[in-house]
């Protein structure tokens, strides 16, 4: 995928675990470790950055204790809960003054999990305890929170979307399914996870407003985890086995793609996708096998294709966060002057992605226009077979917005 990068000024903060002595939360900021969150085990699944400070979520592990419900504001922790019974923040955000976290306290009931919400430290339960479930994602808008997770029927664990605490079932309960993430745009409730067909092989799942989109088959291992908008439309994020592996691997309008030719072991849990005013850059974060440990990767667009850096050679990166000035936490990310193309490289179809109508003109290095394209309605195929190998600029007519497409 092709994005033209000219900004520079947005931190990105990723957290996640290192496992080379035992599993220690860290956060890196621009590539570099800011904070080691603490000396005993633990685990940080969650980053959030509002008004300067940085939230950290995850669990700590004291001797003699269970874990205890965690986040981190900078470097200091605050413990939700007391380490009677193990439980872990698997997801911030911060709206206004109010901090919510997501995640599971587990209770005496049979030592089930209980799918919780905490708002400022107090704990909200959304499920009874007479079954084991989770919160995975929390997403707030309007004043509304949604939260994304799942919950065991008996047999099988269900895909669910609380509202405001009330539910909403996503799967009828036949497989087991779980809900990952959650994410609001306007009136649009935007939700992935997967659903287990067969032992051991799941379709990977986007929910829009209830209604399912299968991005795979089901006839291999699949996951979606993570969504945020690009250019409009929703990018997923998660892992696809491919034969031999489960890599990395996102989807967008309904294709399928790699952002690693490594064919090892990997996952991405975790995207974020800058404002337009820093081209609408993408960040994952997730790990990848190097054949001898689990390495946690941060992979960015970059002109073309990913630029890949390596967190932890022993440990994975579980959550993104992009600190962006322009863009306030529920504000809508503004998309009206701004276009996109994939595949890039390119070898036969290339696809254009656009907010709004646009005339474009394609150009070889010699400045020759070889073709005028209108896109009429968000989105545009064409066909490069018949073109040359090499470098041609695809240019907006009205904006001189330019991008760089490598034909293959």
């Amino acid at each position: 995928m092709l994005l033209s990068v000219t900004a520079t000024a947005q931190d990105v903060y990723v957290a996640g675990t290192d496992q080379t002595s035992m599993s220690t939360s860290k956060l890196w900021k621009n590539g570099f470790l800011e904070y080691t969150l603490g000396s005993y085990p633990s685990l940080a699944s969650s980053v959030f950055v509002s008004n300067g400070n940085v939230y950290t979520g995850g669990n700590v592990s004291f001797p003699g204790e269970e874990s205890r419900a965690t986040l981190w504001v900078n470097s200091t922790p605050q413990y939700y809960t007391n380490g009677d019974y193990s439980a872990s923040i698997n997801d911030v955000f911060v709206s206004g003054n109010d901090v919510y976290a997501i995640g599971y306290h587990r209770t005496g009931n049979n030592n089930n999990a209980v799918a919780t919400l905490w708002v400022n430290g107090i704990e909200q339960t959304l499920t009874n305890g007479n079954t084991n479930a989770s919160a995975l994602s929390v997403f707030v808008s309007g004043g509304d929170v949604y939260v994304a997770g799942y919950e065991n029927n008996g047999a099988k664990d269900v895909a669910k979307l609380w509202k405001n605490g009330a539910e909403q079932i996503l799967t009828d309960g036949s497989d087991n399914a779980k809900a990952t993430s959650v994410l609001v745009d306007g009136g649009d409730i935007y939700i992935t996870g997967y659903e287990e067909t067969t032992p051991g092989n799941n379709y990977a799942i986007l929910w829009k407003n209830g209604v399912a989109q299968y991005l795979t088959d089901g006839l291999t291992y699949a996951t979606a985890l993570d969504v945020d908008l690009y250019v409009g439309f929703p990018l997923v994020v998660g892992g696809k086995h491919d034969g031999t592996n489960v890599v990395p691997t996102y989807w967008l309008d309904g294709s399928e793609y790699q952002v690693s030719n490594i064919s090892n072991w990997g996952q991405i849990f975790s995207v974020y996708i800058a404002s337009p005013a820093y081209d609408n850059k993408i960040y994952m974060a997730g790990y990848e096998s190097n054949g001898t440990s689990n390495v946690g990767k941060l992979w960015s667009s970059s002109s073309p294709g990913w630029q890949t850096q390596i967190l932890t050679t022993n440990g994975q990166a579980s959550s993104v966060f992009v600190d962006d000035a322009t863009l306030g936490v529920e504000a809508p990310k503004a998309l009206s002057n701004y276009f996109a193309v994939y595949p890039n490289p390119v070898q036969s179809q290339l696809n254009i992605k656009t907010s709004k109508p646009r005339v474009l003109q394609l150009y070889n290095l010699q400045g020759q226009l070889l073709n005028t394209i209108e896109v009429t309605n968000q989105h545009k195929t064409i066909d490069m077979t018949n073109l040359s190998s090499g470098l041609y600029l695809l240019k907006d007519i009205d904006t001189g917005d330019t991008q760089k497409i490598i034909k293959e």
